[in-house]
């Protein structure tokens, strides 16, 4: 279940730091002495996983350090789909969190972003973002200020006749090492004056851009409650 997936996980973070002994929960031996792997060999995400099963595919196989909000919220669609069809694989896991989260391109969708530096404008704000998307099919670019990227970012969505939302939780980190190496950005909105809250996630060598695919997820996703 996913208490003890979570106990074992917490386990072999321990273990890397002290990897002089073995002692993690649950696992009486290292799978490494007989010749397996406890990602592939041993982990199993059904219905009664929960968040710490999904968190540990996440993290130990993909990379991605999923907010505890955003844990919740994806291990209800994994739950849904292992109540369905059984065991999930890892490989699924995967496939549906980039579906769900990640890969959302309507009604809104990435093309472009462009930030400049007006600190010395004489204007009360000091980043200035242009943001080029496609807005139910429609190439659009929207501008917007702010004291830093995001702030000018958040400001081109909500003052250019999109729904207006509030950053709820905001996270970032690096998905691997390297010059190469991506960022993945999570945002969790919520609706002005409105219950509706959903995470979105960005993924791009570019943090700030990273951060942008982000927002248009969720408010992609929030777009998809609100027609409910």
């Amino acid at each position: 279940s996913g208490s003890h997936q979570d106990a074992i996980a917490k386990g072999f973070a321990l273990h890397k730091e002290h990897p002089e002994h073995w002692n993690v929960p649950y696992l009486l031996i290292d799978p490494g002495d007989i010749g397996r792997k406890y990602d592939k060999d041993v982990i199993r995400i059904n219905s009664q996983s929960g968040k710490g099963g999904v968190a540990y595919v996440m993290e130990s196989m993909y990379g991605y350090h999923l907010p505890k909000g955003l844990q919740v919220n994806f291990a209800k669609v994994i739950q849904d789909i292992s109540e369905e069809e059984g065991e999930v694989s890892p490989e699924r896991v995967y496939d549906t969190f980039i579906e769900q989260y990640v890969d959302i391109k309507e009604p809104y969708e990435f093309i472009k972003q462009k930030l400049i530096d007006i600190s010395e404008d004489d204007s009360e704000f000091e980043r200035k973002a242009e943001i080029t998307l496609k807005d139910h099919g429609e190439v659009r670019t929207i501008v917007g200020y702010g004291n830093g990227p995001i702030d000018a970012v958040k400001d081109a969505f909500n003052e250019n006749g999109f729904v207006y939302t509030h950053f709820l939780d905001y996270s970032e980190h690096s998905l691997s090492s390297g010059s190469s190496s991506k960022a993945a950005a999570y945002v969790y909105l919520r609706v002005k004056g409105s219950a509706v809250q959903e995470y979105g996630v960005g993924v791009h060598p570019n943090i700030t851009t990273a951060t942008i695919k982000a927002i248009i997820s969720a408010m992609n996703r929030i777009h998809k409650q609100l027609k409910k």
